[in-house]
């Protein structure tokens, strides 16, 4: 009786085993076993300010021309192009007057600067028009194989004489929503490059609805990801242009995501926003506890914002930073010093009767911090003191 016993279920297991792969296959062919994603889809809609993204611009050399310019005489000529597009034929061309204080734009892209009548500009710095001039809601229209586009941009102009110009563009128009994700809100902005494709050198801000965007919001943007993990989700993010009624839409995919997971323990306070990046992946912590579990990897922090309460948002200085990088191991945890509360700090530099003091807000890292709002209302205060005595005292001055 136990041989049988034995036997049967000796007879038992090889059987199981031989019929396991059989029910893998056919549950993989129905796809029972890894149930479909979900996927948020949002439509994003056309704004022509409201962003501000630098883009690139081509200077020519000097000897270079157009087949058809007006007749600019012996005048100061800068040229160049606008790098609108991933192929050439979309670059648009453009000339600047610098004695007249005019800029003119190949909108047709025909070479020709003398059949653009809603090309020329004038600059809104004419006092300033020898050397810097400003150039204010300039629209290039560019028609992107199927997708007709719209950006809205404005040029700084620069030469001090030195025979090197230099131009700086910044595109203002836009693309966004509010968007809801499990009963959270949130405004999510995109721009592009003017290349007519939305890739990693473009810009994505993804804040909550109720962020106060006077205390400095707008500029916590990051380069588009392709994974993006927030408010305790990750998500491959996707992006499509569709046609509107008035003006093309921006389609953006959350498709939700699983990935290993590690726990972050922060040793800092005040924390609005922390940025982490890891290849193409992004963290956008929120407010975040002192525990908080995000997908495993080594990461750099991008950027930290800390809550100034009515004075703003405070953001390290980029040139203070120190080590930046963290890694976190899937079901282990990792320590991050940063962030506040900020101390003040001064800095005294003495170069024979003379004494150089440079006021810091230092965090718990060791880094200096600073405001968004720049210089502020009121400039921080110093004193000198000899053996208890005040013998003199002032205010720091912002730069």
């Amino acid at each position: 009786m136990r041989e049988k016993f034995g036997f049967f279920k000796t007879s038992v297991v090889f059987y199981t085993v031989a019929i396991l792969p059989i029910l893998f296959s056919v549950n993989s062919a129905l796809g029972q076993d890894a149930p479909t994603p979900t996927k948020h889809v949002f439509n994003l809609e056309y704004m022509p300010n409201g962003f501000g993204l630098d883009v690139s611009v081509d200077l020519w050399k000097q000897d270079m021309r157009f087949e058809k310019e007006p007749d600019f005489g012996q005048r100061h000529i800068v040229r160049g192009l606008l790098l609108t597009g991933t192929e050439e034929k979309y670059h648009i061309g453009f000339a600047w007057d610098k004695t007249e204080g005019k800029l003119y734009i190949d909108l047709n892209r025909n070479r020709d600067l003398t059949d653009d009548p809603n090309g020329i500009f004038e600059s809104v710095t004419p006092d300033m028009r020898y050397t810097y001039t400003c150039f204010e809601d300039i629209h290039l229209p560019i028609q992107f194989d199927s997708t007709h586009l719209e950006f809205v941009i404005q040029m700084s102009i620069y030469d001090f004489g030195y025979g090197r110009p230099h131009c700086q563009v910044q595109v203002l128009s836009g693309f966004q929503a509010e968007i809801e994700l499990y009963g959270k809100k949130w405004l999510l902005k995109v721009a592009d490059n003017m290349d007519g494709k939305i890739m990693r050198s473009d810009r994505i801000v993804l804040i909550p609805v109720e962020a106060n965007m006077s205390l400095g919001y707008e500029q916590l943007s990051s380069s588009i990801p392709e994974t993006v993990f927030f408010d305790g989700r990750n998500y491959n993010i996707s992006f499509e242009f569709q046609p509107g009624e008035t003006a093309p839409l921006l389609q953006v995919n959350f498709l939700e995501t699983e990935s290993p997971m590690g726990e972050l323990l922060l040793e800092g306070k005040f924390i609005k926003r922390l940025v982490l990046e890891v290849g193409t992946s992004l963290v956008l912590l929120d407010s975040p506890e002192t525990n908080v579990s995000i997908p495993a990897g080594n990461y750099h922090w991008r950027n930290i914002f800390l809550d100034g309460g009515e004075a703003g948002l405070f953001k390290v200085n980029r040139y203070a930073r120190k080590a930046d990088e963290i890694s976190v191991s899937e079901g282990q945890s990792a320590t991050l010093k940063i962030g506040g509360p900020l101390h003040n700090s001064v800095e005294v530099q003495r170069m024979g009767n003379v004494l150089t003091l440079k006021y810091k807000l230092v965090g718990v890292d060791g880094c200096s911090y600073e405001s968004l709002r720049g210089r502020g209302d009121s400039a921080p205060t110093f004193a000198v003191y000899k053996k208890g005595n005040e013998i003199f005292s002032g205010k720091f001055e912002y730069g």
